[in-house]
């Protein structure tokens, strides 16, 4: 899995398609939890059939009336994704064999330091 950081970790050749769900999902849940929070009052209209309050979509003091689904999407977003990141996690130590560590930042060519060297 690539990354920016001292540890990276790669799938040799393709990875499972399971994985490819997983992060699929993970970043699509991440990115429907942050338009969800930040754009929530400008995207849901106001007067919405079957709307119930929901206390986890108040921001500075105002409830959003939405429908229920979404109160439940809105409750339970950072589970969701804390469990994907699990599955993810999982997936890689299920399918350690295809997966290889690689150090970003190993030193390359011949050592300099301090004395003679040959």
């Amino acid at each position: 899995m690539p990354g920016t950081g001292r540890h990276n970790w790669y799938f040799v050749g393709k990875p499972p398609m399971i994985f490819r769900i997983v992060a699929t999902l993970l970043f699509t849940n991440v990115f429907l939890s942050l338009i969800l929070s930040l754009f929530a009052q400008k995207l849901i209209p106001r007067g919405l059939p079957n709307a119930q309050l929901c206390p986890a979509m108040a921001s500075y003091g105002i409830q959003y009336g939405v429908p229920r689904w979404l109160c439940w999407y809105a409750n339970w977003d950072i589970a969701i994704t804390f469990v994907l990141l699990g599955m993810g996690a999982l997936i890689m130590f299920l399918f350690r064999k295809n997966v290889a560590y690689v150090d970003m930042h190993q030193r390359r060519g011949p050592k300099r330091g301090r004395g003679g060297g040959a």
